[in-house]
């Protein structure tokens, strides 16, 4: 209970046939009505701009 998992998946082609993906993974968890917990995890291979990068953010939320 208050435990949430989620997965996206996102791809992209342009014009001249070139593809971008990115995956997002996200697990949230609330204690209680005022205080939960997002982390949230990407992997992004994006060739249409030459990047590529993976990347972690953790959000802690308190509402008063």
């Amino acid at each position: 209970e208050g435990l949430t998992l989620a997965a996206g998946y996102f791809t992209l082609t342009d014009s001249k046939d070139v593809g971008s993906t990115e995956l997002d993974l996200t697990a949230s968890y609330a204690l209680n009505d005022n205080f939960s917990v997002d982390i949230i995890y990407s992997d992004v291979d994006d060739k249409i701009n030459e990047d590529e990068f993976e990347n972690t953010r953790v959000f802690v939320n308190y509402l008063f």
